[in-house]
């Protein structure tokens, strides 16, 4: 399994070095399918043999890093390009998630599957949804100010990814949980310590947690 990954990301690494230096005469992207034709232009038969093979994460992960950091210098995703533009016109603002989308497309397009466009910007924005504290005005009755000190994952069930985020009230030994599926609900600090202590079962302690009547 090593020597596979180690494989793949020497495979994306000489891609890397390469590509956009073989490829100067082609026009920068302006748009996703701009930048899916881009990739099918630079990556040579081979490679798109040995990228078929991989799983659609396995790509994503052995290209994020080379390949995706090109794309995002070269094409301007963090200086505001036209395709950083067309990205945003989509809903999508971060350059990462702007690579990534790039990535996934082209590997679904070279297995002849639907790019699922509007999928992939709805886990984006749900990643980022379920990973932002609320503003002031959405803090409890009561609070004015909290200080969010730690954030943990977990599998969500639904379409938001699951991320509970603990909060702190300054110069108190107040604490707070917030997740965006599950809401607001106060907290000890032996709960604080129970959740600080989960890593397998973090999911059944938060569905506990948050339970009518239980931890109260």
């Amino acid at each position: 399994m090593v020597i596979k990954l180690y494989r793949l990301l020497l495979i994306a690494t000489l891609l890397t070095t390469t590509a956009f230096g073989q490829t100067k005469k082609l026009p920068k992207p302006t748009t996703l399918d701009e930048a899916i034709a881009y990739l099918d232009t630079i990556f040579v038969d081979s490679v798109k043999t040995s990228v078929k093979k991989m799983t659609e994460d396995e790509f994503i992960v052995s290209y994020h890093f080379g390949l995706g950091m090109s794309m995002r210098n070269n094409w301007g995703l963090w200086r505001g390009s036209k395709l950083a533009k067309h990205f945003k016109a989509l809903g999508i603002f971060h350059p990462d998630d702007m690579s990534g989308i790039i990535l996934t497309s082209f590997h679904r397009k070279l297995l002849g599957k639907d790019i699922d466009l509007q999928g992939q910007i709805r886990e984006s924005q749900n990643y980022w949804r379920a990973n932002s504290v609320p503003l002031p005005k959405g803090y409890p009755n009561g609070i004015k100010k909290l200080n969010f000190t730690a954030s943990y994952g977990y599998p969500a069930s639904d379409s938001l990814p699951g991320v509970i985020h603990l909060a702190e009230v300054p110069r108190k030994k107040e604490y707070w949980l917030y997740d965006i599926n599950w809401g607001w609900k106060k907290a000890t600090i032996e709960q604080v310590n129970e959740l600080n202590q989960t890593s397998n079962n973090r999911k059944e302690w938060i569905e506990t947690f948050y339970k009518p009547g239980s931890h109260e």
